[in-house]
């Protein structure tokens, strides 16, 4: 079972002719066909990680920071058969507490006739263990 505890539908796509640029990011054409094998709708929570700054001083004039994690609010106890679906920051949190029924979506899929692939994310290609 796939819970998707982010705050967005995911769209799971399937598409002929998909360019693969250097950059990661797949395009498609308006010629190109789309089917959507499925959209997984966001559930009624949403995971979130604590995050906490530290100022480190200047690095050649440039300021830095240590950046660590607290707690992952709203992510239930693992389940046998069960997935949750987490955005990309949260879910690196979480796998790297050991927890290994998160997912990501990956490769997205961009609109080739906008400019740098468009503003939105059409979907997706595969969700990432």
């Amino acid at each position: 079972m796939l819970i998707n505890a982010t705050t967005r539908n995911i769209s799971i796509l399937s598409i002929n002719n998909v360019d693969f640029s250097p950059y990661n990011k797949f395009f498609y054409s308006a010629e190109d066909l789309i089917v959507v094998n499925q959209v997984i709708p966001t559930t009624s929570f949403v995971c979130e990680v604590e995050i906490y700054e530290l100022s480190k001083g200047l690095i050649d004039g440039i300021p830095t920071k240590e950046v660590s994690y607290g707690a992952i609010t709203n992510l239930p106890a693992p389940q046998e058969g069960v997935f949750y679906i987490l955005d990309n920051l949260v879910a690196s949190v979480a796998k790297s507490r050991g927890r290994t029924d998160i997912l990501t979506a990956s490769h997205p899929v961009y609109d080739a006739s906008e400019p740098c692939g468009g503003p939105f994310i059409l979907g997706y290609l595969v969700l990432e263990r």
